[in-house]
């Protein structure tokens, strides 16, 4: 590393080694739990139309705005294993 580039560096390097000291920010929690939330939705689509072909936007849409861990991983479960795409939309609504 270049002597000039050290002096910015170092205190991003030392907020990076101390992980609690970022995974205690609030904003930084839920830029994690939206990214997260995101990557369910994107793998529950995903799972939907390798088993059922296009996924209805107002589905795609629906599934989009649900953030909770617990509900989205009930999904992926749902999608995994129902019959049809009207048992996953029961189950979305419900």
């Amino acid at each position: 590393m270049r002597p000039h580039l050290a002096l910015t560096w170092k205190p991003f390097e030392l907020a990076w080694d101390d992980n609690e000291v970022m995974i205690e920010s609030p904003l930084i929690q839920e830029m994690m739990a939206k990214s997260a939330a995101q990557r369910s939705h994107k793998h529950i689509l995903r799972f939907l139309a390798r088993r059922f072909g296009r996924v209805p936007e107002e589905v795609a849409a629906a599934i989009r705005t649900i953030y909770e861990e617990s509900k989205l991983e009930a999904l992926l479960d749902e999608a995994a294993s129902c019959s049809n795409l009207d048992a996953f939309r029961t189950k979305l609504q419900g």
